[in-house]
């Protein structure tokens, strides 16, 4: 009998780029996002998942975390709001690569 891996599924690793600029609810965040993509019926997740992360400001004049999330093939874009105490300004890719996925950071690919 064999097992099949779903794309997106465990393993999944983050590069030392990761883990010393985003804090940890960040990085469930992002993995969480991806998670919605592949149980939305109709959207076929791409290998690459493409995350900007910027500081905005809310309506109380306080900074926070945008996070766009995009993939090419099939076109997709999502847009998550979160709190955070030090919002950063990131560009991240999670890859899938059929043995595992891997969240790093653009500037490490």
């Amino acid at each position: 009998m064999s097992c099949v891996r779903k794309m997106f599924d465990p393993p999944r690793y983050a590069t030392r780029g990761v883990m010393g600029t985003l804090p940890q609810d960040v990085q469930f965040t992002l993995w969480a996002m991806v998670d919605l993509l592949c149980l939305q019926s109709g959207v076929k997740p791409d290998y690459l998942q493409v995350f900007e992360l910027s500081p905005f400001m809310d309506r109380a004049s306080e900074l926070n975390q945008a996070i766009r999330q995009s993939q090419e093939q099939p076109c997709y874009v999502a847009t998550n709001l979160m709190r955070v105490s030090a919002p950063v300004a990131v560009k991240v890719f999670i890859i899938d690569d059929g043995e595992h996925a891997t969240m790093m950071l653009a500037s490490e690919y």
